[in-house]
This record gives structure tokens, sequence and C-alpha cells, in this order.
């Protein structure tokens, strides 16, 4: 884990916290081998990192349109099943839905699975920079029964859209991995 990523979980942890107090849960990690590694050193990291962090006076805060409230994902094929995953970071919950319409049958239900963490979903979020990604992923030509797919991910700060059909991402498979992961389902 990089130090930006640590400073992250910290500040996910504690809320807004000065650079002593973070470079004081950074040192008891025990991840920096670099004994020379002080507060100097930390200042000029979160410097660096102006896309993630804010710093008033001593006082670092992870920036509002990087801190996740919200990330509702949809995906459908012909002739089915359609999925929606809503997850409330704030809450630390998630529901899966999964439609099956095939004849008389209109939804499933769902065993119980074993899931993961949501913390460990958000954590893993932050490697993939949704808020990156283009609004539309199409490719050129018809598709008439490929994968379509919609991403809405809500931060304190912005609210990001990004949607498919049969056109992904390049970071769609760690993207997809982290679904099944917290889900406990491949869909």
């Amino acid at each position: 884990m990089n130090v930006y990523e640590e400073i992250i979980m910290i500040l996910e942890k504690k809320g807004p916290a000065t650079i002593p107090s973070i470079w004081e849960e950074i040192t008891k990690l025990g991840s920096i081998e670099d004994i020379s590694f002080d507060t100097t050193h930390l200042k000029s990291i979160i410097g660096l990192q102006k896309e993630w962090f804010q710093v008033k006076g001593e006082v670092v805060t992870l920036r509002p349109e990087r801190d996740m409230v919200k990330l509702t994902f949809s995906q459908s094929r012909h002739p089915g099943p359609e999925v929606k995953i809503s997850v409330n970071f704030i809450r630390n919950t998630f529901v899966f839905l999964e439609w099956h319409f095939n004849g008389t049958k209109a939804a499933t239900s769902l065993p119980h699975h074993k899931h993961g963490s949501v913390s460990e979903f958000k954590k893993a979020l932050y490697s993939l920079h949704i808020w990156n990604w283009e609004k539309d992923y199409q490719s050129d030509g018809i598709i008439v029964d490929g994968i379509s797919w919609s991403i809405v991910l809500e931060t304190k700060g912005a609210l990001y859209r990004s949607e498919g059909l049969e056109t992904f991402p390049k970071e769609w498979k760690s993207f997809y991995r982290s679904l099944r992961l917290l889900t406990g389902v491949a869909f």
C-alpha cells in the first residue's frame, strides 16, 4: 500500500487529522521502514497529492470530490439476468438485487452467500479512479444482445456517471472482481 493510500485509510477511520497525528498512525502501522521518514516528508507527500487531500493549517482532510458516499451499479444482458448493487459507504452496507425474466418466473431468491467488507471494497475503488472514467463506452456498430452497464458514484462533492454497452474501461476486470468479493456472488 502506498503512503497516500494509508493516509486515505487513516482519514476514513479517524476523520480530519493533523499531520503529526497521521505520521503517528503511519508509524504505528509499521509499513514505513525508512527511519528518516518524518512529518516533513509526510507533509510533502500530502502536498504532492492535491487530487486527494486538502490542507488547512495543519489539518488534513480528504477532498469532498473523493470522499465516497454511495455507489450504484446496474448490469443487464439479453435475455437476463439484470443485476443492481447499491453500496452505502456512510452506513457501511450494500444491497444486491438480481432479476431473472424467463417465462413465468419473474424473479428468483438468492441463497445466503458469504460476502466481503464494504470498507475493503471502498479501498479497492480508490485505486480504480472511477471519477476519471469516460461517461459513455460504446463500440462502433450495432449490438443487439450485449451487456449494458452503468455506474453512479456519489461523493460529498461530486456525482460521477459512467455507462456502456459491451465496451468497458481498462479497470473493468478489477472493478468486477471487487464487486464479486463484496457481494459473494459471481454474476
